[in-house]
């Protein structure tokens, strides 16, 4: 499984959240960062097409104009069996417009069975936090 991005993430996420739109507006999952690839779209379809949520019509039009495909492989993904509001996870925390970073003591506010994060709170460790449509 893969997640597609037009952007690339920090070389120091470990973790993405995953935060699910209108009309659910909660964060539904989580999932650990294997690796990050980047390569033209067309190579990352011919490559990770089949394991990616996307259909071919609506990945050409993501990527419309864009030279560079990031494409985050993902380890351990897991639905939460209770979807978390932002503000249960963090009052301050408001909705992505696309992704923003965390720091790396949300992963126990949201799925504590998962071991602490390495690196601690702060700059060796950052999570994502993304929007799923």
């Amino acid at each position: 499984m893969v997640e597609f991005r037009r952007t690339p993430i920090a070389d120091d996420v470990t973790h993405v959240v995953v935060y699910a739109t209108a009309p659910t507006k909660m964060v539904v999952g989580i999932f650990e960062v294997d690796a990050v690839e980047a390569l033209t779209p067309a190579s990352a379809w011919r490559k990770f097409g089949k394991v990616g949520a996307i259909d071919p019509d609506a990945f050409d039009a993501y990527y419309q104009g864009a030279a560079t495909a990031h494409v985050i492989k993902v380890r351990r993904a897991e639905r939460l069996a209770s979807p978390l509001s932002l503000a249960q996870i963090d009052p301050a925390l408001r909705a992505p417009q696309s992704f923003q970073y965390l720091d790396a003591d949300v992963i126990d506010r949201i799925a504590p069975s998962r071991p602490a994060v390495s690196g601690a709170v702060g700059r060796g460790s950052s999570q994502l936090l993304t929007t799923v449509g």
